[in-house]
């Protein structure tokens, strides 16, 4: 039943302008019950209401220049029974709602409400995804995107456990904390991948690159905090507690690839340079360092490239253990018992393997009184040193200590080195 201020609806209805102009044809609802509606190109049609096509509706059609200017503005919600050609431009402030055919063709569907809106797409593809208007736009089920993505303002939150999926190739544009895919999101092919995903108002776009693979199809997800951070970490310093990021592969496989994380302040990176990519192969199993190839920006904002290809699915941001050569070692010049992170609440030696029978690390107060002693490498190299008396077993004061490490090494060097170590109380 047509309603009151609707466009009126015939066997065929074209909507068109005069040559060279743009012609406004303003309606409070437009409801298509069976026919057949065109608009032609350089036509802009504004409904200030709801959109119902049960019939057949072509915005332009492949005849006209790829992409057409024509362009349906929808201030209200809009739903397909039946045929849609997008050719031109739709602009919907409202829900969507396909649970008929959306014909894709080379046109551009712009989300512009500032409120929530609802999609719901029937597992078809757009050409041309515009998210605009600062609302989030919530997909309920599947859905492709094949040429371009544009995130200018507004989240595109898809449903869990549906597949927002990029086809090869697609172009995407923008991507910031005010405009993100907030959710898993999908790649398809090899090469080089951009993932502009974020979660809880936080942009954390990835990169994947160097993929090959048989027609891989892989989605990346970021959770907020990390609850693996405290899980041992070969190779590593500390793994941050900020952030993590799940791979799922969907199709196919990648045979090598390495990945690229962002990281900032809430990271704790004493430096950028310190940055390295952690991955682990599930939840049950522990990090292990990548490396880190590339690093730019700053401890605040930057990225890291992983130096190794990834074999697992969890990855995080970590700090990394200096690389020692020969008979180097490396001891911390601070730790602090009260921290939250694992390694920073103990001192520890990294680097060589020293030999039983030969080796002394002890710690000297400032009037040169042996506070800590210990002949045992495996001690200081798993256990280390918490802080406390070696004869009463009391917590000692914040300051600064002098320490003493010597002995031999396995493969038949000697190691002596002193200096100072700051305990943080």
């Amino acid at each position: 039943m047509p309603m009151r201020n609707a466009i009126p609806t015939m066997a065929l209805l074209v909507l068109a302008a005069l040559a060279g102009a743009v012609a406004e044809l303003p309606a409070q609802a437009l409801y298509n019950h069976g026919q057949t509606i065109r608009i032609t190109a350089g036509t802009t049609v504004t409904v200030n209401g709801d959109v119902v096509n049960a019939g057949t509706f072509s915005n332009a059609g492949p005849a006209d220049a790829a992409p057409s200017n024509a362009t349906l503005t929808v201030a209200g919600n809009f739903r397909n029974e039946g045929f849609f050609f997008n050719y031109g431009t739709v602009a919907l402030a409202g829900n969507w709602d396909n649970p008929s055919s959306y014909h894709e063709g080379n046109g551009t569907f712009v989300l512009n409400g500032t409120g929530t809106q609802l999609l719901r797409h029937n597992g078809q593809s757009f050409y041309t995804l515009v998210l605009d208007g600062g609302g989030e736009k919530r997909l309920a089920d599947n859905a492709t995107i094949t040429h371009r993505v544009r995130l200018q303002h507004g989240l595109l939150t898809p449903a869990a456990g549906s597949t927002l999926l990029l086809a090869d190739g697609v172009v995407i544009e923008g991507g910031s904390a005010a405009s993100y895919v907030n959710g898993r999101l999908f790649h398809a092919g090899s090469g080089y991948k951009l993932y502009p995903i974020g979660k809880g108002g936080t942009y954390a776009p990835i990169t994947l690159e160097d993929i090959l693979g048989a027609a891989p199809v892989t989605g990346f997800e970021v959770f907020a905090p990390n609850p693996h951070a405290a899980v041992e970490a070969a190779g590593l310093a500390r793994l941050s507690g900020a952030r993590y990021w799940q791979r799922t592969q969907l199709s196919g496989a990648i045979t090598e690839a390495r990945i690229g994380l962002g990281f900032d302040a809430a990271d704790g990176l004493p430096s950028p340079d310190s940055a390295v990519v952690a991955e682990a192969k599930d939840a049950a199993s522990p990090f292990r360092s990548l490396g880190g190839r590339l690093t730019s920006g700053t401890a605040a904002a930057g990225t890291v490239r992983s130096k190794d290809l990834i074999t697992g699915n969890l990855f995080a941001v970590g700090i990394g253990r200096p690389a020692l050569a020969g008979g180097a070692f490396f001891i911390p010049n601070a730790f602090a018992p009260a921290s939250p992170h694992d390694e920073e609440k103990v001192l520890k030696l990294y680097g060589s393997r020293f030999a039983e029978g030969s080796f002394l690390f002890a710690v000297y107060d400032r009037w040169g009184n042996v506070v800590f002693q210990t002949a045992s490498p495996a001690r200081m190299t798993a256990t280390g040193w918490e802080g406390t008396h070696g004869q009463t077993g009391l917590p000692l004061a914040g300051g600064v200590y002098t320490y003493l490490v010597r002995g031999n090494t396995t493969d038949g060097g000697s190691v002596r080195k002193a200096g100072t170590i700051t305990l943080i109380r």
